[in-house]
């Protein structure tokens, strides 16, 4: 389906309408340290964006109860002073704790963040959010 489907399909009055959630929590390891992807030259008020990966593992039996790993990479991408949090202190193996918003479109994805769990150690958590 392509975004033409969706725009004829909103005729009806917006007010009538749900909001449709967009809300996803996710929590693995760390594949990289974050890097800065972007700065705001223009002043604009979001500061930086910065990009990381997130590997989440399942194990799971198969036909043959053989047990399989299923592991998935998820891109996230944080602004602001958010942004700054993650940038100095998540690290390449940390376990963290991604809520936010699910963003892209055919078939290539990236969790927009707006909060962040992470355990620098053992035991202790500690959580950044959008300002």
């Amino acid at each position: 389906m392509t975004c033409d489907y969706f725009q004829e399909k909103m005729t009806v009055k917006e007010e009538e309408e749900m909001n449709q959630l967009n809300s996803v929590l996710i929590e693995g390891t760390l594949m990289m340290n974050p890097r800065v992807i972007a700065t705001d030259k223009k002043n604009e008020g979001w500061g930086i964006r910065v990009m990381f990966k997130v590997a989440n593992l399942k194990w799971r039996k198969d036909d043959r109860n053989m047990v399989r790993e299923e592991v998935m990479v998820i891109p996230c991408e944080a602004t602001g002073n958010l942004a700054e949090v993650v940038k100095d202190k998540i690290k390449e193996g940390m376990t963290v704790r991604v809520v936010g918003r699910l963003s892209g479109n055919e078939g290539k994805f990236k969790i927009i963040v707006h909060h962040v769990e992470y355990r620098r150690e053992k035991g202790k958590i500690e959580v950044a959010d959008e300002a």
